[in-house]
């Protein structure tokens, strides 16, 4: 049996909440609640934004990853510091790989996508431009959360904010079993985010043959 993490040596790192939401409802409120139960939060873009004018601490994605926002911010999460706190698992030879990335564990992923397009002009855009309004780093976020849901707390419904601030103030974590519904629901998530991308993209072809 593989060592699991040593929790004394884990309290002496940041437990990290990555903050990445089109849909800001209730975000305020969520980042207090999981300040005040010792999270650091992570975050960057439009969130990052919202949440220094509410006047919340937080830290910037790029000053983790030690590297800026790439390509007109297109890359923002996509690195090992990221990606890697939020798949590893509870194992001490995977905690230590982090540590050597100086970086820890990511514990709760609060992500969203807004719709991909509603304003009835998907047609009539440009290709470059409707490629342009593609959310790459959410969807990978919350599958890479989804899929670690046995250590991982991924939520992208702001009705469910509430219940993690209950959860944590209650037991000081979620069941796994609330996590696995919560992680389920970000892959329907995912799912119908991708479907209207595929319809938007069938659109475009139909109407450029």
């Amino acid at each position: 049996m593989e060592q699991k993490v040593d929790q004394d040596q884990a309290r002496q790192h940041p437990r990290y909440a990555l903050f990445s939401v089109a849909d800001k409802t209730g975000i305020e409120n969520l980042a207090r609640g999981v300040s005040d139960f010792g999270f650091e939060i992570l975050s960057s873009g439009g969130t990052a934004k919202a949440l220094m004018e509410a006047g919340i601490p937080f830290t910037e994605v790029s000053e983790l990853t030690r590297h800026p926002n790439l390509l007109d911010g297109a890359i923002k999460s996509f690195h090992p510091e990221v990606i890697g706190g939020i798949v590893a698992q509870d194992l001490q030879r995977h905690f230590n790989e982090l540590l050597s990335l100086k970086t820890s564990f990511i514990d709760i992923v609060i992500c969203n996508m807004g719709p991909f397009s509603t304003d009835g002009t998907i047609s009539s855009a440009p290709l470059p431009e409707l490629l342009g309004k593609i959310d790459i780093g959410g969807p990978t976020l919350l599958k890479a959360a989804a899929k670690n849901f046995q250590r991982v707390v991924v939520i992208c419904d702001p009705k469910r904010y509430h219940d993690l601030l209950w959860y944590l103030a209650s037991d000081g974590e979620v069941p796994v079993d609330i996590k696995f519904e919560w992680a389920k629901s970000a892959f329907e998530h995912v799912v119908a985010y991708d479907s209207t991308v595929y319809a938007a993209l069938l659109e475009y072809e139909t109407t450029t043959k």
